[in-house]
């Protein structure tokens, strides 16, 4: 008798795993449950009248590495080689970042002058931020989430805004539930080999 699996959530994370486990030898029923009306979970776009899109979730794919073969291998089985736009990194789409934050579009900082004055989003210079990374002690818990790691070294509006942002783009998961030992492991070996992740990252940690 063939086993019946069930995938918990509609995301990309439970499709995937439907669509490799339907390309098994011995391919099992699957039952996939997900709550909302909608598949997809965090991948969702938002198309305005004038053609703009609003990406609520990953916006691209990183080619690079075993994790971007599998992805771009799975894209050619599913015949969506033609729905793949390659962006270049000197292309202005890749140099210039923009999030849509309390009802307006901002272009997110870059260069040191936008690290020494406030820019919108943000109420403050992120050189506020990094002061804060740079004078905080290092934590002392086995791991945490990635929103509270990113507040406790940077602030609640980095965490709220910038690391959120991040995590939705990256991993389709929300900041709050996700690990930061498995998800950024640089960071947190940073913080706890040299007690700053800034100075842990300088220092080639």
């Amino acid at each position: 008798m063939s086993p019946t699996v069930a995938v918990v959530g509609g995301g990309i994370s439970g499709l995937a795993a439907c669509y490799y486990l339907s390309r098994g030898p011995r391919p099992p029923k699957m039952l996939l449950l997900e709550a909302s009306d909608r598949l997809g979970g965090w991948l969702q776009s938002t198309r305005t009248p004038d053609g703009a899109v609003f990406e609520h979730g990953p916006r691209g794919i990183r080619p690079g590495g075993v994790v971007g073969a599998d992805i771009l291998h799975m894209v050619t089985e599913l015949g969506l080689e033609g729905d793949v736009l390659p962006v270049p990194g000197d292309h202005p789409a890749s140099r210039n970042r923009f999030l849509y934050v309390g009802g307006a579009l901002h272009k997110l900082p870059s260069g040191l002058w936008a690290l020494l004055r406030p820019v919108p989003p943000f109420s403050r210079a992120l050189l506020w931020s990094g002061v804060q990374d740079l004078l905080s002690p290092a934590g002392t818990e086995p791991d945490e989430t990635v929103h509270a790691f990113a507040q406790r070294r940077f602030g609640r509006e980095v965490a709220d805004v910038a690391v959120d942002s991040l995590c939705r783009g990256v991993f389709a998961g929300d900041c709050r539930a996700l690990s930061t030992r498995s998800c950024f492991p640089a960071l947190f070996q940073a913080e706890r080999r040299h007690r700053s992740v800034l100075l842990g990252l300088a220092l080639g940690s």
